[in-house]
């Protein structure tokens, strides 16, 4: 079930949230890697792993993200499918 919020907004936003989340997945991985590589070189920069980790767990908030967007617009057109075959 998607949340709240994404029921609000119309199938353009949610579109156009879906396009922003998929950039923001590859710079917040980017950016944990660039913190993980840079902590292995600097090997005595504890908070870049920090960093790194809090990246990360963005990273995957964001494809969590995503796959409420994509079952919602797959809600949204179940809906207009079953409203169309009955007519309405």
């Amino acid at each position: 079930m998607a949340d709240e919020l994404y029921r609000k907004i119309k199938k353009v936003g949610l579109y156009r949230r879906l396009r922003i989340f998929r950039v923001l997945v590859y710079v917040a991985a980017a950016i944990a890697l660039g913190s993980f590589a840079y902590c292995i070189i600097d090997w005595h920069g504890i908070s870049w792993i920090l960093i790194g980790a809090t990246y990360a767990m963005l990273g995957v908030n964001f494809v969590m993200q995503q796959r409420l967007i994509k079952k919602e617009l797959a809600r949204r057109e179940v809906w207009r499918a079953t409203k169309a075959e009955a007519g309405i």
